[in-house]
Formats: structure tokens, sequence, C-alpha cells
């Protein structure tokens, strides 16, 4: 099935609530509140993209170079 118009970004707001869960997460652990805003702001920017990072990996088909989008209903290949 080939992907609609506009593949990339539906596959980026479909991935905005596990960004939004890895945030909350983050914040949750014990002491993190009590870093220089600065600090938490840096620790979230480097730490989150990896987690959501590896929960996309699922959807990568790196033998067909193709990506499922997050609903795994349409895929997009290079």
């Amino acid at each position: 099935m080939r992907p609609p118009s506009g593949f990339w970004s539906h596959w980026m707001s479909e991935l905005l609530p596990t960004i939004e869960r890895v945030v909350r997460f983050l914040k949750d652990i014990p002491g993190f509140r009590e870093l220089p805003m600065n600090d938490q702001i840096l620790l979230i920017k480097k730490g989150a993209f990896e987690i959501v990072l590896s929960q996309a990996m699922p959807m990568v088909d790196p033998e067909k170079l193709s990506i499922l989008d997050p609903q795994l209903i349409y895929r997009n290949t290079r």
C-alpha cells in the first residue's frame, strides 16, 4: 500500500505522544526536578531522542530500506 502524501508529518504527529510520555517519565525520576532548568532541558533533549528512536526501530526494515508508519499501515521506501 502506497503511503499518503504527508507521510512524514503524519509519522511525526503519531510519535508526539511517545515523546510526551518520555518527557513525563524523565521528569518523574527522583531528583530530576531539583537539577537546574538548563540541565533538565539538556538531559531531555539528549535522552528523549534515543528512547523514541529505540521505540521506532521495529518499524524499520533495513533489507527493504523502508519504514512503516506508527500504526503499521503504510510503508514508505527510500
